[in-house]
This record gives structure tokens, C-alpha cells and sequence, in this order.
């Protein structure tokens, strides 16, 4: 080896001889894509890096002069079609902890997920993921020093700008007027994931999209009307005329508690909310209780009525269990299941109907 190419490390020399190709990963974003801990949220990172190359164009050359002619996108569609499955596959993580990730990167606003019924030659493929970037976004995570520095420049020019117009929900308020919610929900009965495209233009408007702050166009004094558009969007979410069918009164009961202390906690506007003892930014809780569906409710109430033990707070322990209810509802069931199965009860049970 000619000493131009030595280093003074054996495996730096032998790297030259290497040409790694992959995602690639800025610094910046292990201090800006955060667990609510604080933490890093590495998941969410290494995907996001996936999706970034894919969103990463190609020269287009001539193939006999070399002479570069333009750009092209690496995907087919105008958006990037994706699945939880194939992610499952490559990083080996389950389906609900890349849905988590993705749903940290959308609450982020570096990502928009829609769900689309696509033609494929074996019939029609309902709720298919297709993927868009947002790029402004995207760069303020990887040089938040530069977004830091333009941070007035900005908000001077969005004070000087028209609201966008976004699609959404329209709701009526107590005086009869059109309050649009801005943001993208579910149209199932019972939550799927196909987005609503419905373009409609109101006078009044409360954004309640997740990753942002409590924001109202209309007067700001007004919080009845901004109260009612959030107990709409949530009595959706979580099929709340469903759950009102339900024929034990007491479970009804702890529904209607669910859902009164999910509308309080989404509505307040301090800056942190306790959990679990500590002090969580209320933007985090939010995001999550906007998220919550009809199953969280259902394995919150199970879980407050089988409580042995005596609740000092039932309103912080009731805040507990629906915050951590999207983490911990399907290893409970699993295990709940597995204990059924296996205990002597079940044996004893399955003997007296043999026998009977």
C-alpha cells in the first residue's frame, strides 16, 4: 500500500476499500426526535432515515452524452406507499411500536400518513399507507440551530399570512355557527385509518392537530365553543354512542368518567400535567389522549373495576391508566389470556363441562 493511502490505522486503510451505502442518520436528531422522557426516540429516527432516502431524488443523465437532464422520485405513485408489515419485517419490531413511531414522527409534522382503497390486480386493497415529507420540517429537526435563529423572521411572516385552508370536521356551536376542526380523524364508525378529504370553508376555526398548541382563530374567550368541537371530535374517536350501549350501568358509568376527564385533560392549557408522578408537557398528553379509541376505553374501565387495592386519587390513577392504555392494552390482554388458559380454574371449569 503507497503511503498515500496510509493513515496510520490498519482498518482506516482497509475502509477505503469499502463503499457502505445506507439510510444515514444527522446528530441533530438524536436531541430533536424525543421520547417523552427525553430520551431519543431511535425507532422513530431509523425510520424517518428510511424515508428521507426514499424521498431522496435521482439524477436523471443522458445515457450517451452524460449531460444531466433533470430529477426523478424512486417511488411509482405521488406518494410513497409503505406498510407497518414491511417495517415489522426489516427492523423487527412489533406493528404497535412502529405505529407509535410513526405516530411521534406525524405529531412532529415531519410526516403526513394517508390512507387510501387502491386497484391491484387481485381486487381492491383498503387502507393502504401512502407517505409524504415535509421538508421544512425536516430541516428544522436536522439544523434546529438555523430554525432557532429564524424563529421571529418566521412568525412575523406567518402573523402577515392568510390561514391555510385544511381539510376537516365541521361541528355546530351553541350559537348555531360552523366550527371546523383541523385535523385529520378517522371516517369509520369505529376508527380506521382512511383520511377525510372533505374541503370545507368556515368563518370560525379550533386547530386541534396534535403536534401543535391550543390555537383558535375565533375570540379566544370564547372556550365553550372550543370545548364543544373537542368533546365532538373525541365522542367520535372513541365511538362514545357505542360505548353508551353498554348494559351494566356501572361500566357505563366508567365510560362517561373516561370521557369527561379525556375532554378536561385535552382542553386545559397548562404547560405540564402530572402522570404517573411526573410532570408531563401537556402538548405530549394531549397528542396522546387524541389518539385514544374505543378499545383504550374498554381496557381502561376493565382495568379501574377489577382494582383490588384501595385509590387514594382515582382521578390521577383513572389519568394513569388511559395515558399508558395505547403501551400496555394488548400485553395485558396476552397475559390476562395466558393466565386463563393455564390457571386451574379454567381446567376445573373445562372437567364439570366434560362431565356435565
Amino acid at each position: 500500500m503507497s503511503d498515500y493511502y496510509h493513515t496510520g490505522n490498519a482498518s482506516v486503510d482497509a475502509m477505503t476499500s469499502l463503499q457502505i451505502k445506507g439510510n444515514m442518520v444527522p446528530f441533530a436528531w438524536y436531541q430533536t426526535i424525543l421520547r417523552p422522557n427525553g430520551k431519543p426516540y431511535l425507532l422513530a429516527i431509523i425510520i424517518l432515515a428510511d424515508l428521507v432516502y426514499w424521498f431522496k431524488p435521482v439524477e436523471v443523465l443522458d445515457e450517451v452524452s452524460g449531460r444531466f437532464l433533470g430529477w426523478r422520485k424512486r417511488f411509482k405513485a405521488d406518494l410513497l406507499q409503505k406498510s407497518y408489515k414491511s417495517y415489522e419485517e426489516i427492523l423487527g419490531e412489533s406493528r404497535h411500536s412502529i405505529k407509535t413511531a410513526m405516530d411521534a414522527l406525524e405529531d412532529l409534522g415531519v410526516i403526513r400518513r394517508e390512507f387510501r382503497d387502491i386497484q391491484t390486480p387481485g381486487g381492491i386493497a383498503n387502507n393502504v399507507m401512502f407517505i409524504d415529507l415535509d421538508v421544512d420540517v425536516l430541516k428544522r429537526l436536522t439544523y434546529p440551530e438555523m430554525s432557532e435563529e429564524s424563529d421571529e423572521s418566521i412568525q412575523k411572516a406567518a402573523s402577515d399570512t392568510p390561514p391555510l385552508k385544511f381539510s376537516g370536521r365541521v361541528v355546530q356551536n351553541s350559537e348555531g355557527e360552523s366550527v371546523k376542526v383541523l385535523r385529520e380523524t378517522p371516517s369509520e364508525k369505529c376508527r380506521t385509518n382512511t383520511e377525510n378529504t372533505t374541503e370545507i370553508t368556515t368563518e370560525n376555526t379550533v386547530s386541534i392537530y396534535p403536534n401543535q398548541k391550543l390555537s383558535l382563530t375565533m375570540d379566544k374567550s370564547d372556550g365553550i365553543d372550543q370545548r364543544y368541537a373537542y368533546e365532538e371530535l373525541i365522542r367520535e374517536n372513541i365511538c362514545y354512542d357505542v360505548l353508551m350501549q353498554e348494559p351494566d350501568l356501572l361500566t357505563r358509568g366508567i365510560f362517561e368518567d373516561l370521557y369527561t376527564l379525556i375532554c378536561d385533560v385535552v382542553c386545559q392549557d397548562r404547560s405540564t400535567i402530572r402522570v404517573d408522578g411526573y410532570d408531563m408537557p401537556c402538548d405530549v398528553v394531549r397528542s396522546r389522549f387524541l389518539k385514544l379509541n374505543m378499545e383504550h376505553l374498554r381496557y381502561a374501565a376493565y382495568a379501574i373495576s377489577n382494582t383490588a387495592t384501595k385509590v387514594a386519587n382515582i382521578r390521577a390513577y383513572m389519568l394513569t391508566t388511559l395515558y399508558h392504555a395505547p403501551e400496555t392494552m394488548h400485553t395485558y390482554w396476552s397475559q390476562k389470556a395466558n393466565h386463563d388458559l393455564y390457571s386451574g380454574a379454567f381446567l376445573e371449569g373445562s372437567a364439570q363441562r366434560r362431565n356435565g
